[in-house]
Order: structure tokens, then sequence, then C-alpha cells
């Protein structure tokens, strides 16, 4: 039966303990962790299972997760049963881009605003009231849902992450620009604000270049 819980702040307490056993059972060839999937969401109700993409440079390393309890269940996933709450593993290659960038994607999109949280709350509230009875057709309709959002999901996460990379660099061009303009002014202060909203332009006309399809 596919049994939705309120959304509980513990979720993220219990990703964020999780995270520090894996990454030392795991060591140097996990780079990282992300907390995924619905319990990762302010607000959302979910089944008490909380998802973690674990990233991997070595993806054989993932074995040493039976130490932890975790159990092997195909496809580099693995999980964790405990009192009243569950863990799944997600394996993934840390250079296996397509993949981390759809999981990351499918995931800002449904918090990316208020309005597309709620759509997703209602969209899990018709599933498990339509699948009440049947749990995996439950798990079959959110399959198909992601494999359908995520090709744009994962670009939309590119282009973000490329603006952000952009915005970066063009503040660290503005800052210098800054500093320069105000030893020139005699005022620093005033330098430093106006190199602020010069890198501000650079980042977002850098950004908005690299994003540009003509430029592929």
């Amino acid at each position: 039966m596919a049994i939705l819980a309120n959304y509980s702040k513990e979720w993220n307490k219990a990703y964020k303990e999780q995270s520090k056993l894996i990454k030392k059972a795991l060591g140097k060839p996990c780079p990282g962790t992300y907390h995924i999937g619905s319990t990762a969401i302010p607000g959302v109700p979910a089944q008490p299972v909380i998802d973690i993409m674990v990233l991997l440079k070595d993806v054989e390393a993932a074995k040493q997760l039976v130490a932890l309890g975790y159990v092997e269940s195909g496809d580099g996933t693995y999980t964790l049963h405990q009192s009243g709450l569950s863990y799944k593993a997600y394996c993934v290659d840390a250079n296996d881009h397509d993949t981390i960038d759809a999981h990351m994607g499918i995931l800002g999109k449904h918090r990316a605003s208020k309005k597309d949280t709620q759509a997703w709350i209602e969209q899990k509230q018709a599933w498990a009231q339509q699948f009440a009875d049947d749990a995996q057709g439950y798990e079959n309709a959110k399959k198909a849902y992601f494999e359908q959002i995520a090709p744009e999901a994962r670009e939309k996460n590119r282009r973000e992450q490329k603006l952000g990379s952009s915005i970066a660099i063009g503040m660290c061009l503005g800052m210098s620009i800054g500093v320069a303009l105000g030893s020139a002014m005699g005022n620093i202060g005033l330098g430093m604000c106006l190199g602020s909203g010069i890198g501000m332009c650079l980042g977002v006309a850098l950004g908005a270049q690299k994003n540009d399809p003509k430029e592929k």
C-alpha cells in the first residue's frame, strides 16, 4: 500500500547522520553524497524512505555498504531498513554527469517555488489515492514520470550550473575593477559597489552566452 507520511524535519537529520556513516565507510572513493527524492523537499509528504545519491570514483566500493547493514537491491542500489525509517542508496559513478544532473534537476524542479512544490504534493497524493492497494503501481507511475521529465530537468540543471559559475567569475572580475575604480576615485567603498554591479552584469552576460543554443 502506498502510504505517504507527513513531512518531518527528522528526515534531513537522518540523511546527514547516514551520509557521515557512508562517507566514513567508503573513504576516498566516495567524494560526496546528496539527499534526493521527496524527503529532501520541506513540506512534501513522502514514504519514509531516505533517498541518498552516493557518488563513487570506484563503483566497486559500493559493496562496502554491506558493512553498514545495506542490502544490494540491483541496478547499483542498496537498501537499509530500520525501525520506522528506511534508506535507499543510489550508487553513481562520479563521472556520470548525465545521471547526476538528472537527479539534481528533478529535485530542483520540485522545489523551485512554492507553486512547483505544491504541484508535486498534489501529484503524489493523486497517485497514492489511485494506487492505494497497489504499491508497485505507485512506484511504476513515479518511474514513468521521472523518465519523462529527466531530459528537460537535466538540461535546466546544467544551465543553472553554468550561470552560477559565470556569475562567480564575473564577480571576481568586478571586484578587481572595483578596487581599481575605488583607488582612482579615492573611495574604495563606492568603487567596490560599482564593481559588484559590473561583475554581476558580466556574469549574467557570460552565462547567457554559454547557454545560447547557437554556441553549441
